[in-house]
């Protein structure tokens, strides 16, 4: 249980550093051509949370698959 939960502290902190690093990287550049094209930058935002929260579920599903197989032997 230290294990996995210690794994998804990882995760959650090198993804959120990946996150904000990201994003502003990208903020300055997309609100540029947001500004002059007029589209909306929450479509940006929602997709790199989607893809956040989809990589966090699928490392907690497979740490905790892991888990159980190396706790199967």
């Amino acid at each position: 249980m230290p294990t996995m939960l210690l794994a998804m502290s990882f995760w959650i902190a090198f993804l959120t550093d990946f996150i904000s690093r990201l994003s502003s990287l990208m903020s300055s550049s997309f609100r540029s051509r947001a500004e002059a094209v007029g589209s909306n930058l929450n479509f940006v935002e929602l997709t790199i949370w989607a893809v956040f929260w989809s990589v966090v579920f699928r490392s907690f599903r497979f740490s905790r698959a892991f888990l159980s197989l190396r706790n199967s032997e």
